[in-house]
């Protein structure tokens, strides 16, 4: 055997081994692509704000116009009829009529009724799952106890007309508090 590298030697092989991956890594080009977009009013800190829908938003109006529909019909207590009338049938094929009023149930039970919304309070995710485009319209939604999100999953197709996926979650800052109510009027004297 020849005799032995000196440490400088060695250090330097090292380095330039270690140059090359990481320039070789860095002329890679992924296969995969970014699997999501969101696009909100407000910020991340603040998203419970109104605001004109963006520019680079404009396409998902229709997806606002209907996820406030839904809300609006939700709030009145119309369960069953959103699930008869507004469901994509390939939603209604995956949940029956009765695990839809229960899942609204449970909404219920946890945070109370809708009480309020706010229709230009926007969040728009689009995404690619199994080869298909999607659209997740978030709604921040007030209730009695609390607040929670209500997300609508669209197929990206325009029409945003039903929703192929529902689900709500809660979010960890509490509802606005009403003004208080002001004490009664004085009965009259007899």
């Amino acid at each position: 055997m020849g005799p032995a590298a000196s440490p400088a030697i060695v250090r330097r092989v090292r380095t330039a081994a270690l140059l090359a991956l990481v320039l070789a890594a860095a002329a890679c080009k992924p296969s995969f692509k970014v699997s999501s977009t969101v696009n909100r009013s407000g910020t991340v800190q603040d998203d419970y704000v109104e605001e004109p829908i963006s520019a680079r938003s404009k396409q998902y109006a229709p997806a606002l116009d209907t996820s406030n529909a839904l809300i609006e019909r939700l709030k009145a207590g119309e369960q069953r009829a959103v699930y008869q009338e507004d469901l994509s049938e390939e939603l209604r094929g995956s949940c029956s009529e009765a695990q839809w009023i229960e899942l609204w149930s449970k909404a219920e039970l946890h945070a109370g009724k809708i009480v309020g919304y706010k229709p230009m309070q926007w969040s728009f995710t689009s995404s690619r799952e199994q080869g298909r485009a999607l659209l997740a319209s978030s709604k921040v939604v007030e209730c009695e106890r609390g607040m929670i999100d209500v997300i609508f999953t669209f197929p990206d197709d325009g029409a945003y007309e039903q929703p192929l996926g529902v689900r709500w979650r809660t979010r960890s800052q509490p509802a606005p508090k009403a003004p208080p109510k002001p004490p009664p009027a004085p009965a009259p004297p007899r």
